[in-house]
């Protein structure tokens, strides 16, 4: 990062008291977009920027260039200080900048606070700013102070050092001859003087370690030569404590190794990249990784929008649709990094997120009652904090608890046990609402005339709402079975095998049974997925059953004269193209009476081996 303030000699035509301090042209490497200017009230009383502006120039330019200009009332406290910062990449909102614009300044740049117009308004405050007269041949030392901006400037600063240490200043000579440092000195943002006389020369190095009352919140210092005029300055907004803020040869670094009187060492600097959705929505989470290596330990990201998390990989989610400028500073065994990274976040569109299918009486418990939803967009999706309402003259919302992520193209069947909603029998009203309490769906039924029977389900076909009835065995309707008998059907034969004549003399009535029969046997019946698993173990055969009927009849015949059937007759219906089997559960004995049952068959089957054996 290049915080520096080249400061040369400037033309104040105002008693304001507003000054320029912290300048930064560039943040490193990278960064060259990542400037700002600090703008100092060092009076007791709030001073209003209305009616200011501030202004650049280039060397070869004799007109201003406006980088901010206040029209409203925007007040500096007292004692206090106001930022500007380019706006790229959210760089301003990162440091908590005042203001902020599109644009740039480069070193070189002069910059002024001007009252007024451009060209034409009174210069509050300069720094490198051109005149239009030449130096005065009376003070030569202007010239001077030029030369020695060029070939002498601060190297390093520690601003706050540990307990027991002092602070320092290093200072460069990149002169081929000697300068004596001992009349210079170094002033901060508070006007502090402190001479450099008594200094340390180490190779082209001089520095003092003194206490130079530097701030560890924030501060300038400034270079002045035995004529008083300013050589160079320097700005930093927040130092660390035992580190050093060291120049690069190209940027200024803070690090963990002070050297003064050596060349500066530095720390690498953490890199890494930053993964997350490519499309993200408001109120909908996104999930949010570093990639990085281990030296990078902590995490903090700030999302743009006054939220962030501290985790590695996390989820954010953002209330409204816009551009957001976001960072991610990452710190551990290596130099601070910030990645900057830009949002987009849109408003999720309600058709691709619906219910599909609601089951309002399940039999048995009402606990079963489920809501199927539906996601039809082209990536998955989490619905934890939308919220199931029902109701019919009010209604009451159930927010969704947990994470409920549906996949693309996908549904997933919603129950009691992340949502407590409550469907009626009879009739309902129900909404699905987004996490900001819109409506992204409306559906309502009305049975108080019909009742809703047992696993009867209430579902989308294309556009329209229907209730399909719950089927039987053979995959009828319960009200289409009670018909059953007195209807007939047209049997297609088997592929490759041609119809059989009609004897002619057959009797009618039995070959209508034999024709339903077959038909039921042959039809393939289509059952819905989550039909087919919510009626898992009422109908499909369960293997852990079929091994216990096959080791008691096994036991019943073990030893004995009996033979029993290797086939028993079970009444068989047809699910999905399997046979099936319909279990019966039977109630449960007593523990007392179950003892001693299993206690006579024991014994009995021990008795059966030793006459076996006889």
């Amino acid at each position: 990062m290049c915080i520096a303030v080249f400061i040369f000699p400037k033309k104040c035509l105002s008693e304001s008291s507003l000054k320029l301090g912290q300048i930064q042209y560039s943040g490193g490497a990278g960064k060259t977009d990542e400037d700002f200017i600090k703008i100092l009230n060092p009076t007791d009383d709030k001073i209003n920027l209305k009616g200011h502006r501030l202004v650049k120039r280039s060397t070869a330019s004799a007109h201003d260039t406006t980088i901010k200009a206040w029209t409203e009332d925007d007040f500096i406290p007292p004692e206090g200080f106001y930022l500007w910062a380019n706006s790229k990449n959210g760089f301003a909102a990162s440091i908590n900048a005042g203001a902020s614009t599109t644009e740039t300044i480069a070193e070189g740049n002069g910059i002024a606070l001007r009252f007024g117009k451009e060209d034409e308004g009174i210069i509050i405050d300069s720094i490198n700013w051109q005149e239009e007269k030449e130096p005065s041949e009376e003070n030569p030392s202007q010239t001077e102070a030029k030369n020695y901006l060029e070939k002498v400037r601060f190297n390093e600063i520690l601003p706050s050092p540990i307990s027991g240490e002092k602070e320092f200043v290093e200072i460069i000579n990149l002169t081929e001859e000697s300068i004596d440092f001992s009349k210079w000195y170094v002033k901060d943002e508070k006007n502090n003087k402190k001479s450099l006389s008594g200094g340390i020369i180490k190779n082209n190095f001089y520095y003092k370690l003194d206490a130079f009352s530097l701030n560890s919140e924030g501060d300038s210092v400034f270079l002045y030569d035995e004529n008083d005029n300013l050589v160079d300055s320097l700005s930093y907004i927040r130092s660390k404590s035992s580190y050093s803020y060291s120049f690069d040869k190209s940027s200024w670094r803070w690090t963990k190794y002070p050297t003064p009187g050596e060349e500066n060492r530095f720390e690498k600097i953490l890199d890494g990249k930053i993964k997350m959705d490519s499309e993200i929505y408001a109120n909908v989470y996104a999930d949010f990784e570093a990639k990085t290596g281990k030296e990078t330990q902590k995490f903090k990201w700030n999302f743009g929008d006054s939220r962030g998390s501290t985790l590695k990989k996390t989820r954010h989610k953002y209330e409204k649709a816009g551009t957001y400028d976001a960072s991610l500073k990452m710190s551990g065994d290596g130099e601070e990094n910030i990645l900057y990274f830009t949002v987009k976040v849109e408003n999720y569109s309600a058709p691709k997120v619906r219910i599909i299918k609601i089951a309002p009486n399940p039999k048995g418990k009402d606990s079963k009652e489920y809501i199927i939803i539906e996601n039809k967009s082209k990536h998955k999706i989490d619905l934890e904090g939308w919220s199931i309402a029902t109701g019919w003259k009010s209604l009451v919302n159930h927010p969704i608890r947990d994470d409920f992520i549906i996949k693309p193209g996908k549904s997933k069947k919603l129950t009691k046990k992340i949502c407590a909603f409550t469907l009626n029998n009879s009739q309902n009203k129900i909404e699905l609402r987004y996490p900001d309490g819109n409506v992204a769906q409306k559906i309502k039924y009305n049975r108080k005339k019909d009742k809703i029977e047992d696993d009867e389900i209430f579902e989308i076909t294309e556009k329209n709402w229907t209730w399909n009835k719950p089927q039987n065995s053979t995959g009828e309707t319960l009200a289409d079975a009670k018909n059953a008998s007195t209807s007939s059907s047209t049997l297609v034969p088997p592929e490759g095998k041609a119809p059989e004549e009609d004897p002619g003399n057959a009797d009618p009535e039995k070959e209508n049974a034999a024709n339903q029969e077959e038909n039921v046997l042959n039809t393939d019946i289509q059952i819905d997925n989550l039909e087919f698993e919510s009626n898992l173990g009422k109908f499909s055969e369960n293997p852990s059953f079929t091994a216990k009927k096959k080791n008691r009849i096994q036991l019943v015949s073990y030893a004995t004269q009996i033979n029993m059937p290797d086939f028993v007759p079970k009444p068989t219906g047809q699910i999905a193209g399997a046979y099936t089997e319909k279990i019966v559960f039977f109630e449960k004995k007593h523990w007392l009476l179950k003892t001693i049952s299993q206690t006579w068959t024991g014994l009995n089957s021990g008795i059966n081996q030793l006459l076996n054996k006889l």
